[in-house]
């Protein structure tokens, strides 16, 4: 899912992951989508921290590990 929408949205994206859960007895991640910039490739500017590669695996963990 987006970003933005699973940044404004965490306890609705709680709710969900728990309702599929209990239904379908089995574990649910819900991920926001992120975008990783390699820094090698033509980008005009400097790369936003939240961008970098490890950073965004850092945060796909924090939602993996500590959903809502």
């Amino acid at each position: 899912m987006p970003f933005p929408y699973h940044k404004e949205n965490k306890k609705q994206i709680k709710k969900i992951s728990n309702y599929l859960s209990d239904k379908r007895k089995q574990h649910v991640f819900v991920i926001a989508k992120r975008t990783i910039i390699n820094p090698r490739s033509d980008y005009k500017q400097n790369i936003p921290r939240n961008r970098t590669l490890t950073n965004v695996y850092d945060q796909i963990l924090e939602d993996i590990l500590i959903p809502g």
